[in-house]
């Protein structure tokens, strides 16, 4: 679960430095939303009457969650998998549920200090996030670096904040 992933980290932390550090600076997960804050919709009150509650409120408020069944994870530039999977007994039972998954390391590379793979991972890590985060940074290019954790985080919360408000904004 994300609580014990974050517990993980934490207690890393605590044992190794550094002093100060929290757990999203390291670890950061994140869900796709959208708004739709820049279309006008023509729908009759006749059509409204036939709407779910549901379907008003997102009429209403333009915002709805993209439910999106695979899941990804990039670990530091170096590996990436996405696939279907779940971690509960159904998806790793094996005898229930098929699920597929592809994973994708960078060849050749060497851990040097402070240095990150900038290969496909890492360049697959930047279109995503240019795509969800509605910019590029140089910054991006060095994920491990609190400066960067913290500014998407902030970049991730302004995105936050423009979904759920009661006026409509585009989203960045």
């Amino acid at each position: 679960t994300f609580r014990r992933m974050y517990k993980l980290v934490a207690d890393a932390i605590a044992k190794w430095g550094p002093e100060g550090a929290h757990p999203t600076d390291y670890l950061m997960v994140f869900f796709p939303g959208n708004r739709d804050a820049t279309s006008t919709f023509d729908i009759s009150d006749e059509a409204k009457a036939g709407l779910t509650p549901k379907q008003q409120k997102m009429l209403e408020t333009r915002r709805h969650m993209i439910y999106v069944h695979s899941k990804m994870a990039v670990f530091d530039d170096e590996y990436i998998i996405i696939g279907s999977a779940n971690i509960n007994q159904r998806s790793m039972d094996g005898a229930r549920d098929s699920e597929i998954a592809v994973g994708c390391a960078e060849e050749g590379y060497e851990e040097a200090d402070d240095v990150l793979p900038q290969g496909q991972v890492s360049g697959f890590r930047l279109s995503v996030w240019a795509e969800h985060l509605g910019c590029y940074d140089p910054l991006f290019l060095r994920p491990h670096d609190p400066e960067c954790a913290a500014k998407v985080r902030a970049m991730a919360q302004a995105n936050w904040d423009a979904y759920v408000s009661p006026e409509l904004h585009p989203l960045p």
